[in-house]
């Protein structure tokens, strides 16, 4: 009899359908006919520490699980316990089941719960897997990451989460767990439930006070990682939606309420989207207003890879004037706005490089070169390799944030070439009129600056072995694949032949895409 206590011997999963279980094993008839994972037929079991619990023996057992984590030869591992908070405390320990990510937000001093949610357990493991995925475990211990890619490991202090989080956590977990794993049946599961997260997300939003909860723009956040990832529609479309959505969500919360914690977390990751969203859309965002430039650093100073973003975020308005120049009709106006955008091209390129100098002083060693080792399909038995050269970094947080400046050079390079060649043609054919005073000083780009966009293009080419490396997984791929679109985007519009460097840029991306990122096909600055 299906759902009557002590009687019934059907599967988990038809037991929540209410429906007949054959009982087969390892799993039943109908799971395998509809497709559905089974969860199989195991009890669940609820675990009672006694209050009488030698407490010697416990604090040896944790002195031993104390010495594993910080070895680091433990695995990662999650606990989300529903305490009793009716049962008489015990002594706790700073060191529980989790401790490697609960020591990345201090010592946990919760008391040990009295029963343990089978549920819970389950998505917790998920979890850790998708968090050591994606933020790899040797790269925590050399503190090769930046803080701005640790927010996944701040999922782990929630003690309760929505169901709009929790099925997106769900969804990107089990996808790329199924994936890793080869477990298409695992992997196929992952779309009923980021459905299902879609549309606890929806409810979420409909709520006035759910709304501007700090989970909420992470499920957001969390779904669009879902479509990078797997890109069922096989169209960029969703992707952006949910970027969109996230910004709207932040918009409403405002800049005064991401100052700490979560929010803080989503308000940087929606910022690294913007800098290429803002791209793409060539318009200005409301990140580049002081507001939200400055509040939500109120209570933590800015690292130098957010001084960095400030920079590039500028660009985006540098292109969007650039439009308006070339729907003005009269050319002495078109003449002033485009000495104007030089101006201020030429006074953003001196942050930039003031920002190098700070960057370098501080960080000393930044990259050296290495005999590239990756094979191509460009590769040439006269000509070599496309890149024989690539460049190594002391750490990823260095090499992120060089490979970020290298691609702010090739836009704004890019801008102020073309800006300087527009002034040059245009005083050649004004030299006797009005236009042409203004103009008496203005020379075409120097051989030296029209290699600038060039070379910072093939800087960030450079770079692609060391990003694409086992040792950082997901998170290499997914950090090269947007500077790696820009640096295509602009080679098309160098002079020059460069069709030997897109060829290879896009095998390079076809790779990211095999490795996970199936959105790469699909995008395009």
């Amino acid at each position: 009899m299906v759902g009557v206590a002590g009687r019934s011997k059907a599967c988990h999963t038809c037991k929540e359908r209410k429906i007949k279980c054959g009982g087969e094993k390892p799993d039943c008839a109908n799971c395998v006919k509809s497709g559905r994972l089974c969860a199989g037929y195991r009890r669940k079991q609820a675990f009672i520490i006694s209050q009488y619990t030698n407490t010697s023996i416990t604090q040896s057992g944790q002195g031993k699980l104390q010495s594993a984590y910080e070895s680091g030869a433990a695995p990662v591992l999650l606990s989300r316990w529903r305490r009793d908070e009716s049962a008489r405390p015990l002594s706790s320990s700073p060191y529980t089941p989790g401790t490697r990510l609960s020591q990345h937000r201090g010592p946990s001093h919760s008391n040990m719960p009295s029963s343990i949610s089978l549920r819970n357990v389950s998505r917790d493991q998920f979890l850790a897997f998708y968090i050591d995925d994606q933020c790899p475990s040797s790269s925590l211990r050399q503190a090769h990451l930046s803080k701005h890619r640790k927010w996944l490991l701040h999922l782990a202090s929630i003690s309760s989460l929505s169901p709009a989080l929790e099925h997106a956590i769900l969804a990107v977990s089990t996808a790329k767990f199924g994936q890793k794993c080869q477990y298409e049946a695992l992997a196929s599961q992952s779309l009923p439930l980021y459905t299902r997260g879609l549309r606890e997300l929806q409810r979420a939003i409909n709520n006035p006070i759910s709304r501007c909860d700090s989970q909420t723009i992470t499920a957001c956040v969390m779904l669009g990682m879902y479509e990078f990832s797997e890109c069922p529609g096989r169209t960029v479309g969703g992707y952006m939606k949910h970027y969109q959505g996230a910004m709207t969500l932040l918009q409403l919360r405002g800049p005064g309420q991401h100052v700490n914690g979560l929010a803080h977390d989503m308000f940087q990751v929606l910022r690294m989207h913007t800098v290429y969203q803002g791209l793409r859309q060539r318009q200005a965002t409301i990140l580049v207003q002081p507001e939200w430039m400055e509040e939500p650093y109120a209570s933590k100073p800015k690292s130098s890879h957010d001084v960095l973003l400030d920079i590039f975020l500028q660009i985006p308005s540098i292109l969007a004037r650039m439009d308006t120049l070339l729907s003005i009709p009269r050319h002495q106006d078109v003449v002033i706005g485009i000495s104007d955008l030089l101006t201020s091209c030429l006074a953003l390129d001196e942050k930039l490089k003031s920002w190098f100098l700070a960057y370098q002083s501080a960080t000393g060693s930044l990259y050296w070169p290495e005999l590239s080792t990756t094979p191509s399909i460009t590769d040439h038995p006269e000509l070599g390799k496309t890149f024989p050269v690539s460049f190594h970094f002391p750490s990823y947080a260095v090499a992120e944030s060089i490979v970020l400046y290298w691609t702010v050079q090739v836009l704004l390079h890019a801008q102020i070439c073309g800006l300087r060649f527009k002034l040059f043609k245009r005083s050649q054919g004004a030299a006797e009129t009005a236009e042409g005073v203004l103009l008496g000083t203005a020379t075409g780009p120097s051989g030296h600056q029209a290699e600038w966009p060039q070379t910072s293009a093939r800087y960030v080419c450079q770079s692609v072995e060391y990003f694409l490396g086992n040792k950082f997984q997901n998170i290499g791929p997914g950090s090269i694949l947007p500077p790696l679109i820009v640096v295509r985007t602009c080679l098309s519009a160098l002079p020059k032949d460069w069709t030997r460097e897109t060829s290879w840029i896009n095998e390079m991306i076809g790779r990211i895409q095999n490795m996970g990122a199936n959105l790469a096909e699909h995008t395009n600055i």
